[in-house]
């Protein structure tokens, strides 16, 4: 067999060793020789050397018999061979488990493989299929000129920064933003943006920006992104400049801005857009709130209440019984600014009732997949995810006549079963006094307004202005805003992101050498999720519920205080009886203290013992290691074993233990045989005791001495 290499000898023989489960060892080792021996006493040996003839490396000796056994831990199984042969898996999904691995390890190869030695594998195979960090790095003046070229009329900013401390030319920020986003956005959408940004997850830490948008179905549209050193006034100052370009926007007259309350984009914005109506997220105004001591589930509906009415009046109202029952807590609320996040003080022009900025959100868990990923792939990801999306949402109509969006029709008809209820009193000039429950509104069909205020914020008929409707004998679609149309929405998803060729297409620039940013290194595991707040619920269950302040209760002795996976007679369930006959033991004392085993129901099998296991399988690791801890004390010294029945002593040397939770925890009676299986419990943990075979049990099985026998172990 000839090999063009002593590399590829080497691999071949790596291979062939992890496929016959069995180490070797490198004798000697150049590159125009190689020996490899068996790393036991096992005459196995491959000898190869260089052939001029062949012009190759060729075996020359070989010894194929093995005399040793299959090992389980092989150390040619290094991290590097795992990420080369399972490369596909690693292509399919970057993030292949932990546990996945070591599984599919045993299974194909028979072999055990460490958690850390995973985890290098899964990194060297990411860098195998994306490149190094520096690679991308350097592909980012490419890719921007791949953009450029398929996109002509695209704004695509890269900034780099050449005053760094090792003089390099180094990242620093990247905004992008499609010709065909832009378009569609100033053609079919509300003249409203959302603005936010999120983490990377990456090996470079940095920030995504975004831009956001909604469409005619109250969907997100994103209009535009750029990666950045991190989010403060520069930063988003340099990003709303440039978006600010891209839509023709001038002082922010007729525009509505939504944001969380970061201090340094609210600063941008006012300099930037100081005509522009600003709101803040309601939803972080109220975390902040809560946090200032106003907790309680009585000023948390209030809370809610007040932001949500659309009537300054009722406003008011709310403000006052707030006020009332905690003065601290209206004065926090009023600080803030209530026409930021207030229904009642909102504009109207927008057509836009949002108070919280859920589309940057939607934008963000949108691109979670991708924001772990080096930077040439992650922004790839995300124009590949918006160029499909586009397709998926032009074809939201093919198979539908109706004129309205989908969600919109389903408000529409939602407010038509609450318009029942309604009384009308025609005014005239198609004006209607309605009353609903008590309360009395007036409706302006000519002006499109109800005094509830949710027809003009909204721009879709509420309750009282469809009953008015039906009156007129008239459809409520007729009334509803024209950006809610299946025109409007068409015009949103006309234009989509043109294809471009992939990396091995590019031309590389040589002229431009870009560097990654320089990044202190936190100590510690890097953290891939965000910290939650105190006030958020994350420890929900599939009912969306949380545990907190609940009292736990045992499925299996009905319990409280615990369940059934801490409950002591977990495994008392899960062993398996054959026939048996019952021996009670009390204690055993060690050194002159007792280890009490109380109430030991101890099983003697007539024939093999089964082994105990839990309900959702065999004990944990951290259970025998807990119960190793607890018994191990009892190795080599001298016991006095009491049986109550009997009162019979006797001292007898322990000379094994074999401590777990899922087999025979004693053998320690020399000369008698082992078949007979004691079982106990001690702080919570099941305990199992070998002692005699079936001789043994037939003398001592249901008597109540115990001694040294000397009988045969028994049958098995």
């Amino acid at each position: 067999m000839k090999f063009e290499s002593a590399a590829q000898f080497m691999a071949a023989m790596k291979n062939h060793a992890i496929w016959s489960g069995f180490n070797f060892k490198l004798k000697r080792s150049c590159e125009t020789k190689v020996e490899v021996i068996c790393s036991t006493d096992c005459p196995w040996r491959v000898y190869a050397s260089w052939c001029r003839m062949e012009e190759a490396i060729v075996m020359k000796t070989v010894n194929d018999r093995h005399t040793c056994s299959r090992s389980a831990k092989n150390r040619q199984a290094d991290y590097k061979w795992i990420a080369t042969h399972f490369l596909e898996n690693f292509r399919v999904n970057n993030y292949w488990p932990m546990g996945d691995m070591t599984r599919e390890m045993n299974h194909k190869f028979g072999i055990t493989v460490g958690r850390t030695t995973c985890y290098k594998a899964r990194s060297t195979a990411r860098k195998m299929l994306q490149g190094s960090l520096d690679d991308h790095y350097h592909l980012l003046p490419s890719n921007v000129a791949e953009l450029k070229k398929v996109n002509e009329n695209s704004t695509f900013r890269l900034l780099l920064d050449t005053d760094t401390p090792d003089s390099r030319v180094r990242f620093r920020r990247l905004y992008i933003c499609f010709e065909s986003l832009a378009r569609g956005f100033l053609e079919g959408c509300r003249n409203f943006i959302g603005l936010d940004g999120c983490f990377l997850k990456g090996e470079v830490k940095g920030q995504l920006l975004s831009a956001v948008g909604k469409d005619g179905n109250n969907q997100m549209f994103p209009i535009a992104w750029a990666v950045v050193e991190g989010e403060n006034e520069d930063s988003w100052t340099w990003f709303i400049v440039l978006l600010k370009h891209d839509l023709g926007i001038a002082d922010g007259i007729g525009w509505t801005l939504m944001s969380d309350q970061q201090k340094g984009l609210g600063n941008a914005v006012a300099k930037l857009l100081p005509n522009a109506e600003h709101r803040n997220c309601a939803r972080h105004i109220f975390a902040n709130w809560k946090k200032r001591g106003h907790s309680t589930e009585l000023l948390k509906n209030i809370f809610w209440r007040t932001v949500k009415c659309t009537k300054p009046e009722e406003f008011r109202k709310l403000l006052r019984l707030m006020r009332s029952i905690k003065p601290e807590a209206a004065r926090d609320f009023d600080d803030v600014g209530v026409h930021k996040f207030c229904m009642a003080f909102i504009s109207e022009w927008p057509k836009c009732e949002t108070i919280d900025n859920n589309i940057c959100e939607c934008f963000n868990s949108y691109i979670l997949p991708y924001r772990g990923n080096c930077i040439i792939d992650m922004l790839e990801d995300i124009r590949s995810a918006c160029m499909q999306r586009i397709v998926r949402k032009r074809d939201l109509f093919s198979d539908s006549s109706d004129q309205l969006c989908p969600r919109i029709r389903y408000l529409v008809e939602e407010n038509k079963l609450k318009s029942r209820g309604c009384t009308i009193k025609h005014a005239g000039h198609y004006q209607f006094e309605v009353m609903l429950f008590g309360d009395g509104y007036v409706v302006d069909l000519r002006a499109r307004k109800c005094s509830c205020r949710y027809w003009a914020l909204r721009g879709i008929p509420c309750p009282h202005a469809i009953a008015c409707i039906h009156w007129t004998k008239d459809d409520p679609k007729n009334f509803v805003s024209d950006c809610y149309k299946r025109d409007m929405y068409q015009r949103v998803y006309h234009n989509g992101i043109p294809p471009m060729n992939m990396r091995n297409m590019w031309d590389e620039d040589e002229l431009t050498y870009v560097y990654p940013p320089l990044v202190k290194r936190q100590l510690g595991r890097p953290k891939m999720r965000r910290r939650r707040d105190t006030i958020e619920n994350f420890n929900l269950n599939r009912h969306g519920f949380t545990s907190k302040g609940m009292q736990k209760q045992c499925s299996l002795c009905q319990g409280l205080g615990h369940n059934r996976r801490t409950c002591n007679r977990r495994c008392s369930q899960a062993i398996n009886m054959g026939s048996q006959d019952v021996i009670e033991t009390s204690r055993l004392e060690v050194d002159g203290g007792d280890l009490q085993l109380p109430e030991l129901s101890q099983q003697v099998f007539r024939q093999n013992p089964s082994p105990i296991t839990h309900e959702r399988g065999e004990a944990s690791s951290s259970a025998t290691k807990n119960l190793r801890k607890s018994v191990c004390k009892l190795l080599g010294r001298k016991k006095q074993v009491e049986q109550v029945q009997g009162g019979n002593s006797l001292e007898q040397p322990v000379y094994e233990a074999i401590i777990g939770a899922s087999g025979p925890m004693y053998n320690c009676t020399p000369g008698v045989p082992r078949r007979t299986t004691y079982l106990g419990s001690y702080r919570g943990q099941f305990v199992t005791i070998e002692r005699g075979g079936r001789e043994w049990q037939e003398q001592f099985g249901s008597s109540s001495g115990m001694s040294s026998s000397t009988a045969d172990n028994g049958d098995k």
